[in-house]
Formats: structure tokens, C-alpha cells, sequence
């Protein structure tokens, strides 16, 4: 609780010097990338992902055989999550500027990177959860019979038929393997792209957002607040030009997540 409370001060604090002092587009003052990446490039990442579940489904539905076919489901879309992060890298280091260091680590202000990515982490808790409270609230208040589903890699994770690999694979890949896989995907190949087409930071940033919202819309109850995720994780990387800071964002909140969620507390 104390986090949330530390977040909603930051946020408090944020704005209030925004208002005072500042006023100007924070974008504004974005880190540019530069990069010669072709717009139709960011469907390989996509096909690269089908095509490496597919070829990895059998092996693991076999693995699996005996036990629940969900750890088995969900360790396929993290072999094409990884499979996929490999095409982002390789095109990161083809296309940018820098190659892969200027992908990842952008002008390479490390200390600057990682006080602005704690300070949205810690914002990060307080604007998601009121915004999935407020989501299952309408939910509740409006459509009361309608069911509103638990993450899957919660409910194997809770799962006592599942095989006996599958809580070291289901953490790796929710923890490890998707902030990765996602953050290479959505802000470093879609929003790039965006912003190189229409050369507009908060529509790249709002385009990329919506689409990883819904690319989470099996707990569709959190799509609202994946999406407002997205967007501090694209303001971030548009602020900072690097994929570090939201990789490391995006992971602690995924652990913090999953953690709450075990034990309890719940939360987007």
C-alpha cells in the first residue's frame, strides 16, 4: 500500500510542476532516434512469432501430456515471444543508428535512464490500479452476469495439474521473456514506425498503446489499464530514445503483478 501512496504523491507532484512552471509539450523535448527502418518491416516480428508457436506447440503439448494444456499453451506464445524479440534485435541493429546499443540503451545517460524509469514505475501502480478498479466497477455495477476472467499464467500458476516445469517457464515468460519481447515489439518497432510515417510522438504513442492494450485482451477487464501502461511506457521511451528504461519498467511491474495476484492483493 505504501507504494501506491508514494506513487500517487509523485504523480501529485508531477503535475502540480507541470502546471506551476512548465505547461509545454513534454514531448517536446524527446530524445530523437535515429533510424532508417522500413515501415513494412514491423510485420516480421509478428510473422516471426506465429510461425515459431506454431512450430513449437507440438513439442511442448507433449511435454505436457498428462497434465493441463494451459502451461503448455502459454509456453508456446513465450517461445514466439522470444523468437520475435530476436527479429526486433536483429532489425534494431540493422536499422538504428548505433545498432543494437543505440536500440537499447539510446544516447546512454544511464543514471538519467533509470531515476525517470523508477519514478514511473512507482506512478505506474497508483494510475493502473485506479484505472482497472474503476474498469471492474463499471463491469460489476453494469454488466453484474458477465464474467471477467484471471490471467492465464495465474491460474496455472494455481493450478496443481499443471506439469512440474511449468512454474519455472510460466514466471521466465511473464517476467522475462514478454517485457522484453513486447517492449522490442511495441515501442521499438511500431512506434518507431509510427513516429517515421506521421512524425506525431503522441499518436505513435497512443497507436502502439491501444495495440498492446488489446494484444492483452484475453483479460479484457484490463485492457484499460494495460493501455494507460502503454502509454507511460511510450512516453517514457519517446522521452529517453531508448528501450532500457521501459524493459525494465515493464518488467517490475509484470513481477509486482504477479506477485500481488498470488497473494492476494490483486491487480492489473
Amino acid at each position: 500500500m505504501w507504494l501506491f501512496w508514494i506513487g500517487l504523491a509523485l504523480v501529485a507532484g508531477y503535475g502540480l510542476y507541470w502546471l506551476a512552471k512548465d505547461r509545454r509539450d513534454p514531448l517536446a523535448r524527446s530524445v530523437p532516434r535515429k533510424n532508417f527502418l522500413p515501415p513494412e518491416m514491423a510485420l516480421v516480428p509478428v510473422m516471426v512469432f506465429v510461425m515459431a508457436s506454431w512450430a513449437a506447440a507440438p513439442l511442448l503439448h507433449r511435454l505436457a501430456d498428462g497434465y493441463s494444456d494451459r502451461a503448455a499453451g502459454l509456453g508456446t506464445g513465450s517461445v514466439g515471444m522470444a523468437a520475435a524479440t530476436i527479429a526486433c534485435l536483429g532489425m534494431g541493429w540493422q536499422y538504428f543508428n548505433g545498432g543494437l546499443t543505440g536500440f537499447l540503451l539510446g544516447n546512454g545517460r544511464i543514471g538519467r535512464q533509470a531515476a525517470r524509469t523508477v519514478a514511473f514505475l512507482l506512478m505506474s501502480f497508483p494510475i493502473c490500479g485506479i484505472v482497472f478498479g474503476v474498469t471492474e466497477w463499471v463491469f460489476r455495477e453494469f454488466a453484474p452476469d458477465y464474467p471477467m476472467p484471471e490471467h492465464g499464467v495465474i491460474e496455472a500458476l494455481r493450478d496443481p495439474e499443471e506439469p512440474p516445469w511449468a512454474p519455472v517457464t510460466l514466471w521466465l515468460g511473464a517476467v522475462i521473456v514478454a517485457p522484453i519481447a513486447e517492449e522490442c515489439f511495441f515501442r521499438g518497432i511500431v512506434q518507431t514506425v509510427v513516429v517515421t510515417l506521421w512524425r506525431r510522438r503522441w499518436a505513435a504513442v497512443l497507436i502502439a498503446s491501444v495495440l498492446f492494450g488489446l494484444a492483452h485482451g484475453a483479460q479484457w477487464q484490463a485492457v484499460p489499464a494495460l493501455t494507460v501502461l502503454g502509454i507511460m511506457l511510450g512516453y517514457l521511451y519517446e522521452r529517453q530514445g531508448a528501450l532500457a528504461g521501459p524493459i525494465l519498467l515493464h518488467t517490475l511491474f509484470n513481477l509486482k503483478t504477479l506477485t500481488w495476484e498470488l497473494y492476494g492483493a490483486g491487480g492489473p
